[in-house]
């Protein structure tokens, strides 16, 4: 009983769709997922200006990102969604827009993304720490920063890093 309540709960917060919501079919092309399924959401607690209180403060992200068993199901789900094979061990369940630059942790926002490759999560995580020091050191606006994973994340990092 306790885990319909756990999953009712978990569906009716976004962090886990409706019944049949995987039935769609969704496609990650070079490295951005299918802005169809995946298309970013927001952390209201996060704006401009909260920065100080939220994303600019060490721990933040710790503490909001959701529990593993929380998120397993998550990942599970999203894999489903996206035709992914397991080993999910060569995914991660990432964040469109990162959780440090003030992403949800709702389905609307999370994606299985490979580790590897070069346009896997190593290489978006590098981008992810270089605008969180911009926007925390107010040389980059929080919204721009957020619209650059929303959007595309892959041109931001090849100008960035190439």
């Amino acid at each position: 009983m306790r885990s319909y309540v756990a999953a009712a709960l978990l569906i009716a917060s976004g962090l886990l769709p409706t019944p049949n919501a995987s039935a769609a079919t969704c496609q990650a092309h070079n490295g951005l997922p299918d802005s169809s399924c995946t298309p970013g959401d927001r952390d209201p607690r996060v704006t401009p200006g909260t920065l100080a209180d939220t994303i600019c403060v060490k721990g933040w992200s710790k503490s909001v990102r959701p529990a593993k068993n929380v998120t397993d199901q998550i990942k599970r789900e999203r894999m489903a969604a996206y035709g992914v094979e397991p080993p999910a061990g060569q995914y991660e369940l990432d964040h469109l827009i990162p959780i440090e630059l003030g992403g949800a942790s709702t389905v609307a926002n999370l994606w299985p993304e490979q580790w590897d490759g070069p346009l896997g999560a190593h290489q978006k995580d590098r981008l992810e720490d270089r605008l969180h020091s911009l926007v925390c050191t107010g040389r980059m606006q929080l919204d721009a920063a957020q619209q650059v994973f929303a959007t595309d994340w892959v041109s931001a990092y090849r100008q960035s890093f190439s």
